[in-house]
């Protein structure tokens, strides 16, 4: 009786050893196949991984720099086509545009400045879309290293405006404060970054 006992103890035991065993399989499966299709985002989903690119902080901080990037290459743009075109730039607002862009302080080496910042811009653009989707931390070190040299080039240029030319540009305005802006969620993301490595 005993024996039998024992064996039927056994036999119990290795029943539930071999349904713990399928249901920790089971689970296991499920959620491989939840983390693959983006149901279920995990702690690694954060502001500094390569995962959840589009539903994770990152990307409400990588959104933002993008927009102003694309405001800041439009405004750009524009005033570098309405220079080396010669054609009259249209203001909405202010009414200063063709004074700025008649001036000596509108180009540098012979070229537009607003050629500079649209290159600027874009480089930006493209290390700031790199990152939203590689998570890669050191891609920010880009929109926040140029737009530490644009912050000290904006104020030249907006002093110039203001208390040399006396005139203000409205596409000058728009494109500054986009890089400005750009400049600060910037360095918000790449704090942010850090402290969730």
């Amino acid at each position: 009786m005993a024996a039998q006992a024992r064996g039927r103890l056994m036999t119990g035991n290795s029943v539930a050893a071999v349904t713990n065993k399928a249901a920790a399989g089971a689970a296991a499966t499920s959620l491989a196949a939840e983390r693959e299709i983006g149901a279920a985002p995990s702690a690694l989903d954060t502001v500094g991984s390569p995962r959840g690119w589009l539903a994770t902080e990152r990307a409400r901080l990588a959104a933002p720099m993008v927009a102003f990037a694309l405001i800041a290459m439009a405004a750009l743009g524009y005033l570098a086509l309405v220079k080396l075109t010669n054609a009259r730039a249209v203001c909405l607002v202010i009414q200063g545009c063709d004074t700025v862009q008649a001036s000596k302080y509108s180009t540098f080496l012979s070229i537009p400045v607003a050629m500079y910042g649209l290159a600027m811009a874009t480089v930006v653009l493209v290390a700031v879309a790199a990152w939203w989707r590689t998570g890669d931390r050191r891609l920010l070190y880009v929109p926040y290293g140029l737009g530490l040299i644009g912050l000290f080039v904006i104020a030249g240029l907006v002093y110039v405006e203001l208390f040399v030319i006396h005139a203000l540009c409205v596409w000058c305005v728009t494109a500054a404060a986009s890089l400005v802006l750009g400049w600060v969620v910037s360095v918000i993301a790449l704090r942010r970054a850090g402290a969730a490595r």
